[in-house]
């Protein structure tokens, strides 16, 4: 009996209703005495394709009806059971990492944010980082490999102008292994598009797929739990783990944020998506200051946010640069800074109470925060109390 006559049983014993197409295309099968058809070989099962892939049973569907039915019984004794003795014994495999801290191998990612917040600049510094094995941010260690950037937001022009402005930034003049696939009508969640994904990476072998942005990767409701579950249980998680490569989804904020104290319920669409993802990143521009936050790590503690340097030189060159961890500033810190970037811009050597309060009551800020922020300047040495009110600058 042949692989296909295997097949053509299986399908019968399990009620399979077999696309035509697809079963006169099909060259070889692989029956694993586990999952019965857990692994496919296919060749060419597409008229206008020539795909030489791998496929689990949540990818069945491609010639298969959804119509799956298994009989119990032949699944009792194949369910394998780690009892309390054995897990305690157990040692799994260290973590590898392609970003240090930042990006495990083999994950499920999500870099999200409002617009604005240099998302885009962030994944391509991020992508160059790991082509040429480059530091990311100048303080992160990386796994030197190969990127594919699934572009779905910008287009070549745009992407073009940025790469130019992050290699010249970084001090990259050297082709690198970076791969982009711009305004694709590609969808991560079509089985036929997932097929050519898995091909195209099995072929070139990247550390990371980029995908820019979430919402246009897919053709579902973003606010569908359901198959939010799919995509990443029977789609993404096989093909990282099939292809050892990592996914790093771009996406955006609820409008307005939500009044959730949580982070992660920020994130547009199902909280599914929060709850599958491996890693959660989130970008962030406060008064001027760039940060990049960790709101969830599956393999480790989340690392404190991260201060990001970012440095314009009008249009032909951004540099970004790790500046320390971000301490979150209380409204004292930020009446500091407005008086001490009044002394600079003014030039100012004395000054009255009154005046510190009309630099702060312009920023939104009352009595309390800027007594408390007099008295922090005092206590650091910037100011010296003269006469009641009035202040000398040091």
């Amino acid at each position: 009996m042949t692989y296909k006559d295997d097949f053509g049983k299986l399908c019968k014993d399990y009620q399979i209703d077999v696309d035509k197409k697809g079963y006169d295309k099909l060259e070889a099968l692989d029956v694993d005495d586990y999952f019965k058809p857990l692994i496919i070989q296919v060749k060419e099962f597409a008229a206008k394709a020539d795909w030489d892939t791998i496929l689990t049973v949540g990818e069945l569907k491609i010639y298969a009806k959804k119509s799956i039915k298994t009989k119990p019984e032949d699944y009792e004794d194949k369910i394998q059971i780690l009892w309390d003795d054995d897990l305690q014994t157990f040692e799994g495999e260290d973590q590898e990492w392609i970003v240090d801290k930042l990006i495990p191998s083999r994950s499920v990612c999500i870099l999200t944010g409002k617009r604005g917040t240099l998302k885009t600049f962030i994944t391509l510094l991020m992508s160059y980082s790991i082509s040429s094995g480059k530091d990311f941010l100048g303080k992160f260690p990386v796994e030197q490999g190969k990127v594919i950037y699934l572009d779905k937001e910008n287009g070549i022009p745009i992407m073009k102008k940025r790469v130019k402005m992050i290699k010249k930034g970084m001090g990259i003049d050297k082709k690198q292994d970076v791969g982009f696939i711009c305004f694709s009508q590609l969808k991560i969640d079509k089985t036929t598009d997932l097929v050519k994904l898995n091909s195209l990476i099995l072929s070139h072998k990247p550390k990371i797929l980029i995908i820019d942005t979430y919402r246009r990767g897919i053709s579902f409701d973003e606010n569908d739990a359901g198959a939010v579950s799919e995509l990443f249980v029977d789609m993404l998680r096989p093909l990282v783990e099939r292809c050892n490569v990592s996914i790093v989804l771009i996406h955006h904020n609820r409008k307005g944020g939500g009044d959730s104290p949580d982070e992660m319920d920020e994130l547009r669409g199902s909280s599914d998506l929060a709850n599958y993802a491996d890693i959660i990143l989130k970008m962030e521009r406060k008064a001027g200051v760039v940060i990049l936050k960790q709101l969830k790590n599956r393999n480790a503690q989340e690392i404190e946010p991260i201060k990001i340097k970012v440095e314009f030189d009008e249009d032909s060159c951004v540099k970004m640069n790790y500046e320390g961890v971000y301490q979150k500033q209380n409204k004292a810190d930020k009446c500091v800074e407005l008086i001490l970037a009044w002394f600079a811009r003014d030039n100012i050597h004395h000054f009255s109470t009154g005046q510190a309060k009309q630099i702060c009551i312009k920023g939104g800020y009352k009595d309390s925060a800027i007594k408390n922020a007099l008295n922090e300047m005092q206590d650091i040495g910037a100011i010296e109390k003269k006469d009641f009110g009035t202040y000398t600058v040091l």
